[in-house]
């Protein structure tokens, strides 16, 4: 055992040790791993809680749905679900939002980001006669290089200089 390695760290070193081993045999086509795919979910929660600790959310604001068609799913072949649609309603009534931030409009049909902003779009179609709904705004936002035409525009909020590099 390497001096300062605890029990767990040897259990994260040996995961990672596995993944790459998976990695290297998938190539650039193979289909991922359960392991992969975990450790995939982890980098993208990772993201997400920094995302979220630079907004100075509390980690108790943020929920990941964990949809079913992620992991049912490969590669280019997802398919959402009516579970995935079920488990969307129910974190929408739950939360009864004002507002509702989504991407995957105009992405490619077959990308995880349209297949859940579909499931998105019916879950709010099922709850369009929950209250809560008609206080609840829908925002759309592209990526970089994927930018909206203008005149496609309805709002647009200005980031201040310092806003501009915290996004960054």
């Amino acid at each position: 055992m390497e001096v300062g390695l605890q029990r767990d760290d040897e259990a994260e070193v040996s995961f990672a040790k596995q993944v790459e081993q998976q990695l290297d045999a998938k190539g650039q086509f193979g289909e991922d791993t359960t392991e992969i795919r975990y450790l995939k979910g982890l980098i993208r929660r990772g993201e997400a809680r920094s995302s979220a600790r630079l907004l100075e959310l509390e980690p108790s604001q943020i929920r990941f749905l964990d949809l079913p068609f992620y992991e049912e799913g490969r590669y280019r072949r997802f398919q959402s679900s009516g579970k995935d649609v079920k488990a969307t309603i129910d974190l929408l009534n739950e939360v009864q939002p004002h507002q509702v931030f989504a991407t995957g409009l105009g992405h490619d049909p077959l990308s995880v980001p349209a297949i859940s902003f579909q499931v998105l779009k019916q879950a709010l179609d099922e709850c369009k006669k929950e209250s809560w709904v008609k206080d609840c705004y829908f925002w759309l936002y592209r990526g970089p290089g994927s930018e909206w035409p203008v005149h496609a525009i309805d709002m647009a909020v200005p980031l201040s200089p310092d806003e501009f590099e915290n996004k960054l």
